[in-house]
């Protein structure tokens, strides 16, 4: 008995100890003036040029199991061939070499310390700790790299609750700074203000280093929910679609944003002059405008002919979700709406909205619009890498051959870098 209790003993203060070294750290971490830049929580891989590249990349098979992943694969061709009949379209087909997870690669990732929204502060206890990874199928052969236009959304859950109060989280915090210092060790530096591809990222000891402290941490978290868009070919339609993943169970999502539908679709028609989505959104980005039942969404922009006079069209009211005129938003603001993470999130937005409001919004002055999400002063974040076209639907991977950013990401980017700094500062 003396010898079990001595024991127990031993073991509780060892277990004291080790709490006590680890708060230790995380006070000493928080105030030695450390500061996450952008390219520190939104890492972008580069698009590959030559065969050898595959060796700086993490692997889909990585981080999401095959099972999962054949189960994804059937349900996606399933339901949007179920949803093409209506239009007289066929659904996605994925060929042989997509249905191949080995040739699907991790193009970027993103940490997030509350989410759906940092809206409010005093809303913190209903926060979900989460990182999100963006994978994309590239088909390396023998003379050439092809770059099918398809992308997966991974998002695992951390922790819940207020962020600096997680364990979990912060001991990710912790392994994002050592990535950091890594960097720097090999001469590349991360505090760039411009949220671009990551300093020295096909440096193989910067690549393997990130990999390998993220994939440890991964074992620690929960695989929630995958979406998905894609399209067969350039003129074919764009389908979104969205799971919840719970172990090696995927179910499909209804959603409130399309009209409890479960496939969102864009289609091109008139020789792509004009656009089509299907089922309408029915947005509820409203959440801080108490007079409004439903938001906007960017369907009002896509036929909008923008070779004329569109002043009077965008000083009208925006045309919300339930096909009522908005008391609030104009259709000048649709974009800024769309682009602002304080407003508009997974939860209130439908995916098309989001994912298509930067190539839309080089149309719009959207700093006039009092919607405008407004860059932190202290630690502002620009991109280099926002130039692209209509089609362009990414909004942190590579279009093609390119890597490219959304202002979306770049204003969520920033919202999260404002506040995770203010946990070490205070």
């Amino acid at each position: 008995m003396t010898y079990l209790s001595n024991l127990s003993e031993f073991v509780m203060k060892n277990i004291i100890l080790s709490l006590i070294i680890f708060l230790f750290s995380l006070f000493t971490y928080s105030n030695t003036g450390f500061n996450f830049s952008a390219n520190d929580i939104s890492f972008l891989w580069s698009p590959p040029i030559y065969k050898t590249d595959q060796q700086s990349y993490i692997k889909l098979s990585q981080i999401v199991s095959g099972i999962v992943y054949s189960k994804l694969i059937n349900k996606i061709e399933k339901n949007t061939a179920q949803a093409a009949i209506f239009q007289n379209e066929k659904g996605l087909v994925f060929e042989k070499e997509t249905h191949d997870i080995r040739n699907w690669y991790i193009t970027s990732f993103r940490v997030d310390p509350c989410a759906p929204t940092l809206e409010k502060s005093d809303n913190l206890k209903k926060c979900l700790q989460e990182i999100r990874f963006v994978a994309q199928p590239v088909i390396f052969d023998s003379k050439t790299i092809n770059f099918d236009d398809m992308s997966m959304h991974i998002i695992f859950e951390i922790s819940r609750g207020i962020p600096e109060k997680s364990l979990k989280f912060m001991q990710l915090l912790r392994d994002l700074r050592d990535i950091k210092k890594n960097t720097t060790k090999y001469g590349f530096n991360t505090d760039e203000k411009s949220l671009n591809v990551y300093p020295g990222i096909k440096r193989l000891e910067i690549s393997q280093y990130i990999a390998k402290k993220i994939l440890n941490q991964l074992v620690h978290f929960k695989l929630k929910k995958i979406t998905f868009i894609g399209a067969n070919s350039f003129f074919d339609p764009w389908y979104f679609v969205q799971f919840t993943v719970d172990k090696s169970s995927v179910l499909i999502e209804k959603n409130k944003n399309i009209s409890n539908e479960n496939i969102q679709m864009l289609k091109s028609i008139n020789n792509m002059s004009q656009f089509m989505i299907y089922p309408k959104s029915t947005n509820q980005n409203w959440n801080v405008f108490l007079n409004e039942n439903y938001g906007p969404s960017i369907t009002e922009l896509l036929n909008l002919d923008f070779t004329s006079d569109t002043s009077q069209f965008l000083n009208k009211p925006a045309m919300l979700g339930n096909g009522q005129p908005s008391s609030v938003f104009k259709n000048s603001d649709i974009i800024s709406v769309m682009n602002n993470p304080l407003l508009s999130n997974r939860e209130n937005t439908d995916c098309l909205s989001c994912h298509i409001a930067t190539s839309y919004g080089f149309l719009f002055d959207s700093k006039k619009s009092q919607f405008n999400y407004e860059l932190n002063q202290k630690d502002v974040v620009t991109t280099s890498a926002l130039d692209r076209n209509l089609l362009d639907l990414r909004s942190f991977g590579w279009f093609g051959s390119k890597a490219v950013v959304s202002q979306r990401t770049v204003n969520e980017t920033d919202a999260v870098l404002k506040y995770l700094n203010s946990i070490f500062q205070n």
